[in-house]
């Protein structure tokens, strides 16, 4: 695992890190935003197999497994009773919503500019569009 980078700020934080490993069933009451900067990681829902994806939104409290692939990757949690979450909620139709890539491709390649590491930026206009493809 590559040292972790955490962002914190009141109702979410964000993580930035490469990690290997599947993490088991589980769910959380938060929001989980996953976008992967290189490689794809994994999700396993309830009663679903395993997919690949660059992209992952997993609505609050979802049963799902995880596999990081060694990727590189940006992780999101916000809180469902945030602002940010309550906006974000209303636009997930899924448990588990896979992002589509073209909803990533300017995402991915802005987040891995080692000029904007330090401050990546969580677009309404691009989750809420890549939870409802």
């Amino acid at each position: 695992m590559s040292v972790p980078r955490w962002y914190l700020w009141e109702g979410g934080f964000l993580l930035t890190a490469r990690a290997r490993g599947v993490v088991p069933s589980h769910a959380h009451h938060a929001i989980q935003i996953v976008i992967a900067l290189d490689g794809c990681v994994a999700i396993c829902g309830k009663d679903d197999g395993w997919r690949e994806s660059r992209g992952i939104v997993v609505r609050a409290d979802a049963d799902h497994s995880f596999d990081c692939n060694a990727a590189l990757g940006v992780m999101v949690f916000v809180d469902p009773e945030s602002s940010e979450g309550v906006w974000l909620s209303a636009s997930l139709r899924q448990d588990i919503t896979i992002v589509p890539d073209t909803r990533l491709d300017s995402i991915v390649p802005e987040a891995r500019s080692p000029n904007n590491q330090m401050r990546l930026r969580t677009s309404r206009h691009s989750f809420a569009a890549a939870s409802r493809a």
